[in-house]
């Protein structure tokens, strides 16, 4: 039967030893460092579901916006970035002001713009997306994304009747349209990849009365004239 005895820390076998009360408190520490971000989280979530930002407001009776002109707003709201790290506490409160005075797109009344609301699907997509903080510039960085995506394009190439064709995700409709004319300059002139606009002729675009603000800022863009 062999024996082992511990002296400063290391057992006679040259293994180290830590105590029990070093371990708890390693552990506790990993614990707390875990439950941490998690218990911000559901307290944000809280906020949310008690301010109605996922159901959305159901009395019409409430108002749309509480709101405030730009200089009483930056009184109430605390946007100056210091050198210091902030506390949980601040951060919530800057969570429950945010909300307080945002524009409530779920209301009934809502009729700005071409959304409103939220959809739980979609959230639950944004969550797992921002969670997981990737981008798409590469398979290897975001393989399901990239799949999801060209699933997605596919599907709309169906939707406007194209059988070969591709496609690309844009932010709005200015970065759309950008994108837009640069297909069909080059379309006409493909030599514009290499060459350059100097090798073209004058390029002219007919467009509508109607037609969306951004495409003046497109057109220079493009080097056209207006």
């Amino acid at each position: 039967m062999s024996s082992t005895f511990v002296a400063n820390g290391c057992a006679s076998n040259g293994s180290e030893v830590t105590s029990p009360a070093i371990t708890k408190s390693v552990d506790a520490k990993q614990t707390n460092s875990i439950n941490k971000p998690v218990q911000f989280l559901e307290r944000i979530f809280r906020i949310l579901v008690e301010e109605k930002v996922i159901t959305g407001p159901q009395d019409v009776r409430n108002k749309v916006i509480n709101f405030k002109y730009p200089h009483e707003l930056q009184q109430l709201l605390d946007l100056p970035i210091g050198e210091a790290p902030t506390k949980d506490e601040v951060l919530v409160e800057a969570c429950q002001r945010t909300i307080q005075y945002s524009v409530q797109t779920g209301h009934p009344q809502f009729f700005n713009q071409l959304f409103g609301g939220v959809d739980q699907y979609g959230l639950a997509g944004s969550w797992i997306t921002e969670a997981l903080n990737t981008s798409q510039y590469t398979f290897e960085a975001a393989p399901v994304f990239t799949l999801v995506e060209h699933s997605i394009v596919q599907k709309m190439l169906t939707l406007v009747g194209y059988e070969n064709g591709d496609g690309i995700f844009c932010p709005g409709g200015s970065v759309s349209n950008m994108y837009a004319m640069h297909v069909a300059r080059y379309k006409m002139f493909p030599e514009v990849k290499k060459k350059g606009m100097r090798a073209l002729p004058r390029l002219v675009a007919f467009t509508s009365d109607e037609v969306q603000i951004s495409l003046s800022t497109v057109f220079i863009l493009s080097i056209l004239s207006i």
